[in-house]
């Protein structure tokens, strides 16, 4: 078995060990969409230079580290973290995700207009189903393989809604931070971003770490 082979087998095996856990957080309508994701990747596994997309991309590293797809316990990062990763921009508009899920005692939102909404796909997926089950349960995304593998693992990421006529006047801005736990796993943060028709935003999403060890963002 090749190393592409076995962590195809290392990925799917776990999903089988995950799947339980995973539907107990989320609506049931989602877990078939899971399990969908699971067998896709099942079936394209990792891209090789074979593929005319990835020519001159190797992902063998990623392959070789066997990566754990459970989330680490949220207690990695501090308000230090923030301030030393945005700066002055600290007081901005800023939503912050630690390993892929919502923190919102790190988060300020405090000058979004009426008509703007952002937190966590978590909870959108029970108060928004009308508008994120259409989103996730979709069979293009499948046909490659990250995502087919994000879409297997997904519990949470960002949610923002701009309804028509609101124009926030400050980028959005959406930083994903890995914690010193994520070293030896592979976080998978869904972002869904609604624009209607009418309205105008700038997202910004920026990924930092503070993780010492192999880590991977599958986002």
């Amino acid at each position: 078995m090749t190393t592409l082979d076995a962590a195809q087998a290392h990925f799917v095996s776990r999903f089988g060990e995950c799947e339980a856990r995973l539907a107990d957080s989320s609506p049931a309508w989602l877990a078939p969409v899971r399990r969908a994701a699971s067998e896709r990747f099942a079936e394209l596994g990792f891209p090789t230079r074979k593929n005319e997309a990835w020519e001159y991309t190797s992902v063998s590293e990623i392959a070789k580290a066997s990566l754990d797809p459970e989330p680490p316990t949220r207690d990695g990062i501090s308000r230090d973290d923030i301030r030393a990763i945005l700066g002055d921009d600290v007081s901005a508009d800023v939503f912050v995700f630690e390993d892929g899920r919502f923190a919102p005692e790190f988060s300020s939102g405090e000058s979004l207009p009426a008509g703007v909404e952002v937190g966590s796909l978590a909870s959108a997926l029970g108060e928004h189903p009308e508008l994120v089950r259409p989103l996730l349960d979709r069979a293009d995304p499948l046909d490659r393989p990250f995502a087919a593998l994000n879409g297997a693992f997904q519990r949470d990421g960002a949610f923002v809604r701009v309804t028509a006529g609101a124009t926030p006047q400050r980028p959005i801005q959406l930083l994903f931070v890995a914690s010193p736990g994520a070293s030896g796993r592979v976080t998978n943060p869904r972002n869904i971003i609604c624009i209607d028709r009418g309205a105008k935003a700038a997202i910004a999403l920026r990924y930092e770490s503070r993780c010492p060890g192999v880590y991977w963002t599958n986002a």
